[in-house]
């Protein structure tokens, strides 16, 4: 008797599985485009097995090695497809195993991110100096003296805003408290987004070329995330240490108050993300000007995404303008 095969699954083929592994690599030559690089790897794993991923992303690694070690001597290649690997697995298991893609990778993402910020915390406070006099010392004020070396290169004499940026670079205070507020979010958003993006274009994919319905979770889940009503709460108490913080006796308090709101804002980003894309659905806005749209919005207005994304706390913008949402893009 003939095994039936499984209508998620497709067949092996050494060109198409080689074709994924090269994308990978070339995607994690670019610290910018390696947020798409998981995607290949997370289709061989989830479409071949994680035996066969195992031995693509061992390939890899050791192509890349090779690289640094005989033409660069640059590793950062191999720590960049490593990171890619492991948010690939990540994607592809949350896939293979029909678990719930818009909470579990939350919660992955969310977790990583603090063992990140915990690791990095306990190396910080292992150095002599207290947080933002070491990130001035050792990072501000090096780079700046550096610029400034070359301040006519970079800014002609006769350049308007040249007084500008020489005040700027002046103010290493300042600079050293929008370094620590905005390295966290950006590491947030940066793992937030490369699962959110992967996941979604994975799902979609798989239901693209499998052709098959016959799946318990697809892209579409992704954009039913809600941000957990009591988050409100986090939003609050960080408006209060960056307002009244300093009144309240604890100096850094605008800082660390900064620094959570802005990576409760990538949560929200991805809930109004949801939302909007499933507005634009409800009005037959898709193709090409969605994908503008959508651009656009992201590119140059993302701080409206995360503000539908809170306010959806409170309108529910799904039940209210969106009317069976769950069946606009099947």
């Amino acid at each position: 008797m003939q095994a039936t095969q499984d209508p998620t699954q497709l067949l092996f083929t050494w060109k198409r599985f080689i074709i994924l592994g090269v994308v990978a690599m070339v995607l994690s030559l670019s610290l910018f485009m390696s947020i798409l690089a998981p995607l290949p790897l997370a289709l061989a794993v989830l479409f071949y097995g994680r035996a066969k991923g195992s031995i693509l992303v061992a390939l890899g690694m050791l192509g890349f090695w090779l690289l640094g070690y005989s033409i660069a001597q640059d590793y950062s290649a191999v720590v960049i497809f490593g990171y890619v690997s492991f948010m690939a697995f990540i994607i592809a298991e949350v896939a293979a195993r029909k678990i719930r893609p818009s909470y579990s990778l939350v919660k992955v993402g969310t977790s990583l991110f603090i063992v990140l910020m915990i690791v990095l915390g306990g190396w910080l406070s292992s150095q002599e100096l207290p947080l933002l006099q070491f990130v001035e010392k050792e990072i501000v004020i090096p780079n700046v003296n550096e610029i400034n070396s070359q301040l006519d290169k970079v800014v002609p004499p006769n350049s308007p805003g040249r007084q500008d940026v020489i005040a700027l670079l002046s103010n290493t205070k300042y600079l050293t408290e929008e370094i620590v507020t905005n390295f966290p979010f950006m590491v947030f958003a940066f793992v937030m987004l490369t699962l959110w993006l992967n996941s979604y274009l994975l799902l979609k994919g798989r239901r693209l070329l499998t052709g098959t319905q016959e799946i318990r979770f697809s892209e579409f889940d992704l954009l039913s995330y809600r941000v957990p009503d009591q988050f409100v709460l986090l939003v609050i108490a960080s408006l209060i240490l960056i307002l009244y913080g300093k009144d309240l006796g604890w100096a850094q308090a605008h800082i660390y108050g900064m620094m959570t709101l802005k990576c409760l804002a990538v949560l929200y980003f991805l809930h109004g993300l949801g939302v909007m894309i499933q507005v634009l659905s409800f009005w037959r806005i898709r193709g090409f000007l969605r994908i503008i749209i959508v651009a656009l919005t992201i590119g140059i207005a993302n701080w409206i995404l995360s503000a539908i994304g809170l306010l959806d706390t409170w309108f529910d913008f799904r039940k209210k303008v969106v009317l069976g949402f769950k069946d606009l893009d099947k």
